[in-house]
């Protein structure tokens, strides 16, 4: 069974985000289980809402001050303790360790302290992870050179209309959107007729900006 991580601010509020991406998580996959903080608000409280809604297995990992529950990994006798600040820490950790992969949402390309700890996290355990903005996609670029493989994180704006666009076309046609920015972007660098035309291309417009 994939275990996914869902993690992202307190604050972030787009529950339609979250809800598509987990129905389309259960529609391509058999065995899924959604891990959370177990936050009340934002991300987690959508983690968890969607994930029961869907049928999914659910389980979390609240800071040790809270009191235990039945979606709780870890056992009753770890919860229920004095408050700390470092119990938020530990949760991102044992979350993080616990998942296979983790996804976080975030508003306005703004990344909490506690999103960010956790991200941080999995980077020291290169553990996979994916960063969904509501405003701007923020994407991982898998690049290849002389057989190594490089994640890089990088952010663009997309124009909603056309990205609403694209994500019916790559449905439709199982495409994604890494398989089209990665090739996009070999054929910008090797290919000089492609890169030509893309340079050109001057029809977009949003707000009076250029893309």
């Amino acid at each position: 069974m994939m275990k996914i991580a869902i993690i992202g601010s307190r604050n972030y509020t787009n529950k339609t985000q979250i809800k598509n991406f987990m129905f389309r998580l259960k529609m391509e996959h058999k065995d899924i289980e959604i891990v959370s903080g177990g936050a009340k608000d934002g991300a987690d409280k959508y983690a968890k809402t969607f994930a029961l809604e869907f049928g999914l297995d659910y389980s979390e990992f609240p800071p040790q001050h809270e009191p235990h529950n039945i979606h709780c990994v870890l056992e009753a006798y770890n919860y229920g303790k004095p408050y700390g600040v470092g119990y938020y820490h530990k949760r991102n950790k044992d979350l993080v360790n616990y998942s296979d992969k983790v996804v976080a949402f975030i508003k306005d390309d703004i990344i909490s302290n506690g999103t960010k700890s956790a991200l941080e996290y999995c980077k020291k355990i290169n553990k996979k992870f994916v960063i969904l903005s509501w405003t701007n996609y923020l994407l991982y670029i898998h690049i290849y050179r002389n057989n190594m493989k490089e994640d890089k994180l990088t952010s663009v704006k997309v124009i909603d209309e056309l990205y609403k666009k694209f994500r019916e076309k790559s449905i439709r046609d199982d495409f994604s959107l890494q398989k089209l920015v990665n090739r996009s972007i070999d054929l910008f660098v090797y290919d000089e007729e492609f890169a030509k035309k893309i340079m050109d291309y001057d029809n977009l417009e949003e707000s009076g900006s250029k893309y």
